[in-house]
């Protein structure tokens, strides 16, 4: 690995989402990252790496809707990812930036994320609804020209934690 880098499949380099990015972190924000296939199962693992996370942090009154917001945006960042015939990896970041928690997702897909209203029976098309829900619409979503692709970002309130534990 190299610096700004992150190995794709077949180890093939490629840019990483800058710190100096619109969304950026500082020093003192705790953040953890987990590059992911873009397949179903990375969903999951997603779901997990959130989890464990905010486990760690002590800030496990967040957990169930951000294991919910990650799962959402990582799934939406895999289709899209699929669907752009993109061979990168899916990068789940979470920022603890009080009094609230960030939730990143970068995939190579540019343009943005879809707003469509599900139909009665469908089991797609409810993944951003459930993301405004949770959220109270804290979210967006931004291009990033150095290493293609796009950001889309979620906030969660997450008043008393402690950002030092």
């Amino acid at each position: 690995m190299h610096p700004g880098t992150n190995a794709g499949r077949g180890g093939r380099l490629f840019p990483a989402p800058q710190a100096g990015e619109p969304y950026g972190c500082t020093p003192a924000d705790r953040a953890a990252r987990i590059d992911l296939d873009a397949v179903p199962e990375s969903a999951a693992a997603a779901r997990r790496h959130a989890r464990d996370t905010l486990a760690r942090w002590g800030m496990t009154e967040l957990a169930e809707d951000a294991q919910a917001v990650a799962t959402e945006l990582v799934s939406n960042a895999i289709a899209a990812a699929v669907k752009a015939g993109a061979e990168l990896p899916v990068m789940l970041t979470l920022h603890d930036r009080p009094p609230e928690l960030r939730i990143h997702v970068w995939d190579h897909s540019p343009g943005e994320p879809a707003h469509r209203t599900a139909r009665a029976g469908e089991e797609h098309g409810r993944g951003l609804a459930i993301v405004n829900s949770l959220t109270g619409r804290r979210w967006g979503w931004y291009p990033t020209p150095a290493s293609g692709g796009k950001v889309v970002w979620a906030a969660l309130a997450g008043e008393g934690h402690d950002r030092h534990q």
